[in-house]
């Protein structure tokens, strides 16, 4: 959601409840009362329901939010290894990988269009949103949602002690997952999202 949009409105939930009713209420005879109690006791299935809910919603929608909690004792070395993804890892980058501190909630933004490293943060800035620098946080969301780089490839970037640019990315080609940690002083292409906060505006 780009700060230009309204967020989802009461009467679009009236909507969503009242169209999921209608379908409990035609299937209702399919299900006994006994096992359907026990079904609404478990706290999972709200969680469930939003998950699918979500899914379709991020399919036409321009950002993706996703928020996890970040073990912040881990070293960069063991952020990007408990991914469990395949590592393609230069150590002098990852020595260099900055460590944030608490946990994180990123809006993921894809701007559509090649942009180079050195434009990102004013594109971004455009849009009203500003770069979460914080690879060991976009792990953890990786390592949280696995399958979220499958159809969300992702990265952030920052510079070294030299100026240069280095990012970590996580994607999926060939049926494995994937994980670099690299130095690039080029462009990012038009399939990568990145973590995002809305940036603070003076008087608001």
């Amino acid at each position: 959601m780009t700060p230009s949009e309204k967020q989802m409105t009461a009467e679009q939930i009236t909507k969503a409840v009242a169209n999921y009713r209608a379908m409990l209420e035609k299937y209702a005879p399919n299900y006994a009362a006994a096992a359907v109690q026990q079904v609404l006791g478990m706290p999972e299935l709200a969680k469930k329901q939003h998950e699918i809910f979500r899914s379709f919603v991020e399919a036409v929608s321009k950002t993706v939010v996703r928020a996890t909690i970040v073990d912040r004792t881990r070293t960069a070395k063991e952020s990007i290894a408990a991914t469990n993804r395949v590592q393609y890892l230069n150590d002098n980058v990852l020595a260099t990988m900055p460590l944030g501190c608490g946990d994180i909630e990123a809006i993921f933004v894809n701007l559509g269009r090649d942009v180079p490293c050195n434009k990102l943060d004013e594109e971004l800035s455009k849009l009203g949103f500003e770069l979460i620098v914080d690879p060991q946080g976009l792990a953890s969301i990786n390592e949280a949602d696995s399958a979220f780089a499958d159809n969300h490839p992702n990265g952030t970037q920052w510079k070294n002690a030299a100026g240069q640019y280095c990012y970590a990315i996580f994607d999926a080609w060939y049926d494995k997952r994937h994980v670099s940690v690299n130095q690039n002083d080029d462009h990012w292409s038009d399939s990568w999202w990145f973590p995002c906060r809305r940036k603070s505006v003076l008087g608001t």
